[in-house]
């Protein structure tokens, strides 16, 4: 039998790889298949699409973990990811485009909700936010590795070659999860069995009405969450085609956005252990609206990379004390599914954020999709501390 810390050691050196992987090709993507004819407004569409299987498949997903424990879920969410980065460097067209951005919407619904509640489960609640934050702090250092590895390589070889290489990692990080995750299920269950019982829309709607405050906990975020997707599929973009900068240039800027956000988890973390995860995530909404909108005044590499610095700083708040409120709504029950559950309100701002921000980028101009995530961002704050306060 493992031990916890084994499987913790797991989740974070397996989660690592996987974000490098998907850093990789989330870090040229949307400037790859602009060059490739596709406009700001169908990219946002596209991301949309995948948010919106984020959002209605975590919580299902979740369940599956809640009965087979963590490692199938983590497994099927590499081999997605694999898959579908493979897709589009054999061939870059609308079908296989589209299918990379569904196989990797499933594949974070599978990953996200499971290692929050196996990081959860690993250690005791007190320690909670820290752990959070050393494995978010793992994974932003592979996602930054991921970004400049993806400049890297458009550059000096093919400009598909980042997709190629992202399946590699995702492939590499599911021998971590044979050997560190135990796989404990019920007994006389198969997989498939649990898999259908995962998707019980009426079991899910008993735990939210049994658990009303983490229902409106997760939905007074939307309107941060709407303002953050409006921004983060064309940060890049913005990079290339505002800023004017090549393709070395929007992987430096998709790195220190990382950076940014790996050097404020571990303080903000500790901040969230003292002063309370609630406290913690108020201050980011109230926060992140100058902080996004500095954004549109970047007009050269150096401004560029200093305003994306202080965002992913800004950022760092949000995870650590995002999940470990989660975690204490819940009160350690279904962890899974209640960790999947706030990816249902992500994946449903993102559904639409995405397209929104595509509109707002060709009708009004590439700044107005900062200016309206900064008011957005504000509109959260007093939803969330009703809801918090409210007993």
């Amino acid at each position: 039998m493992l031990k916890k810390g084994t499987e913790l050691e797991g989740v974070i050196t397996g989660g690592t790889i996987y974000q490098t992987a998907y850093s990789m090709q989330a870090s040229i993507a949307s400037p790859f298949f602009n060059n490739r004819g596709f406009s700001p407004s169908q990219i946002g569409l596209l991301n949309s699409v995948s948010w919106g299987i984020i959002g209605f498949a975590s919580m299902p997903c979740g369940r599956l973990s809640d009965a087979t424990t963590r490692r199938l879920p983590l497994i099927l969410s590499s081999i997605l990811g694999m898959v579908a980065c493979i897709l589009v460097y054999w061939i870059t067209n609308f079908f296989t485009v589209f299918f990379l951005y569904v196989l990797l919407g499933f594949s974070i619904a599978f990953f996200t909700p499971n290692t929050s509640a196996l990081i959860f489960e690993s250690v005791e609640p007190r320690r909670a936010p820290v752990f959070f934050a050393v494995f978010y702090l793992a994974t932003l250092i592979g996602a930054s590795v991921g970004s400049f590895l993806s400049g890297w390589l458009s550059k000096n070889f093919m400009s598909e070659s980042p997709f190629l290489i992202a399946s590699l990692f995702f492939l590499a990080s599911i021998p971590v999860y044979f050997v560190f995750i135990r796989n404990v299920k019920r007994p006389g269950d198969n997989e498939l069995r649990i898999l259908a019982r995962s998707f019980n829309i009426k079991a899910m709607t008993r735990m939210l009405r049994r658990n009303k405050r983490l229902c409106f906990y997760g939905f007074s975020l939307f309107f941060h969450e709407l303002g953050f997707f409006m921004i983060n599929p064309y940060v890049s973009l913005f990079a290339q085609e505002v800023v004017g900068l090549d393709i070395a240039g929007v992987g430096m800027v998709a790195a220190t956005w990382n950076i940014g956000s790996a050097l404020g988890f571990l303080p903000w973390a500790w901040v969230t252990s003292k002063k309370g995860s609630w406290r913690v995530l108020l201050a980011h909404l109230l926060i992140s609206s100058p902080a996004w909108a500095v954004l549109a005044l970047s007009n050269s590499l150096w401004t560029m990379l200093l305003f994306i610095f202080i965002f992913g700083l800004v950022g760092a708040m949000d995870l650590p004390a995002r999940r470990t409120l989660t975690a204490e709504l819940c009160r350690g029950e279904n962890l899974g599914e209640a960790m999947g559950f706030i990816e249902l309100s992500n994946g449903l701002s993102g559904m639409l954020g995405g397209a929104i921000g595509g509109l707002f980028w060709e009708l009004l101009g590439p700044a107005s999709i900062f200016y309206t995530s900064s008011i957005l961002t504000l509109t959260s704050a007093p939803f969330l501390y009703l809801t918090i306060k409210k007993t």
